[in-house]
């Protein structure tokens, strides 16, 4: 019997027959439906069956979600963390004038994307003719490129309360996990990396920003991501996701192992009016997320499970059990979860200069993670001796 197809889109899974039919059966008052990014589609089918939602709508999301857009908002309200920049029609810029404006490398942004794929660095004119002749009359913000690393947080718009989180560094630049530049590889808390200073810095703004997004009719989770030059210290709004993040899921796990209220919790509360108390101080979160997107340098054949936790031991993951529990995770222990999709096996054994696109491989594609409670960068931009260790096993058994 053929399997059927794994759907990934929220709107595709809600209007399935078999999902509303579940729907149906195991609930007994009016459905809330939960979901990671909004949709016109979501919008349509919640409406249409009569859900209710825990989420804001699309049309709300995109004003802060659309980088443009959200670099325009911040001009206006909050311009002091705002990257020089400007945004058009892309075949409307001129190579020349922009590095006169920017220096190079510099910076040019789509609306819309996922983990850095639609960023790209511009260092060159041909690869700005390229992306020209390629997306010419689409619409990006052009900016300064900020030498320095990304921080993060998750927040919660809970009522009157602009809930915050601690901190994360985020994973990019990571030449063992990616060959893109500012493509995000995970991230890991606590950052390590700012003085406390910095941090009520960032929280300050995070809360600001809160405000502002709550007097438009924005409700629940949001997460901001931050730029840090390493020169100045300067803190600069990179961009906000207006809604459930990326390490949503793994961050509210590591809470509740902390005995938290999560945040998570928070935004559905935000949407159901479930009453819930505030609490002033924080439990420090620990814990790291890595993902590997380079098909060529990946760990996977270390590891005996494709999915389980596992404890190195002389550089050999050992397999102890298969679950994920991310919120019982010891110090020493380590998540790993593979991913399967067309080609990567086949890749991943591939000599040095294989083709991607030959084999179903997509750039940027998640092919497998680790979450664990360990730090897994020394540095912005350089992984902890254990998981260095680690690639040089890895390789070492490949040549063997």
């Amino acid at each position: 019997e053929k399997s059927e197809e794994t759907i990934k889109n929220s709107g595709k899974l809600l209007e399935h027959p078999k999902v509303s039919e579940y729907i149906k059966r195991f609930t007994r008052d009016i459905p809330a439906i939960m979901y990671f990014k909004p949709s016109l589609k979501l919008d349509f089918l919640i409406e249409k069956n009569g859900y209710r939602p825990i989420g804001n709508k699309s049309n709300l999301n995109e004003q802060f979600e659309n980088k443009i857009e959200f670099f325009q908002f911040l001009g206006k309200h909050l311009q002091r963390y705002c990257i020089a920049g400007e945004t058009g029609i892309l075949s409307n810029f001129n190579f020349t004038t922009l590095t006169k404006k920017y220096g190079t490398p510099f910076v040019i942004q789509f609306g819309h994307g996922w983990a850095g794929k639609t960023t790209f660095f511009i260092h060159h004119e041909d690869e700005f003719a390229d992306l020209v002749k390629e997306f010419s009359q689409t619409k990006v913000k052009v900016s300064q490129k900020i030498e320095g690393y990304t921080v993060l947080n998750n927040c919660c718009i809970y009522g009157d309360a602009v809930l915050v989180s601690q901190p994360a560094i985020q994973v990019n630049n990571v030449k063992e996990l990616s060959s893109q530049e500012g493509v995000t590889c995970g991230r890991q808390w606590p950052v390590q990396f700012l003085s406390k200073i910095e941090i009520d810095q960032i929280k300050n703004i995070s809360q600001t920003m809160g405000i502002l997004m709550r007097k438009t009719g924005f409700a629940g989770f949001f997460g901001l991501d931050f730029l840090i030059e390493e020169k100045s210290r300067r803190i600069y709004i990179s961009e906000v996701n207006a809604r459930l993040t990326a390490s949503s899921a793994f961050f509210t796990r590591r809470q509740l192992g902390e005995g938290m209220i999560p945040l998570e919790a928070y935004h559905m509360g935000s949407f159901l009016q479930i009453p819930l108390p505030i609490l002033k101080e924080e439990a420090h979160i620990v814990g790291s997320q890595i993902i590997f997107r380079d098909p060529l340098r990946v760990l996977d054949s270390l590891f005996s499970q494709n999915c389980g936790v596992f404890k190195v031991i002389d550089n050999q993951p050992q397999f102890l059990k298969s679950e994920y529990v991310p919120e019982k995770l010891t110090d020493k222990e380590i998540l790993f979860m593979k991913r399967y999709r067309r080609g990567k096996e086949a890749l991943r054994d591939a000599p040095s200069g294989a083709s991607r696109r030959s084999s179903g491989q997509e750039d940027g594609d998640e092919i497998s993670r680790i979450e664990t409670k360990q730090k897994v960068l020394d540095k912005p931009g350089e992984l902890a001796l254990w998981l260095k260790d680690l690639f040089r096993e890895s390789t070492q058994e490949r040549r063997s």
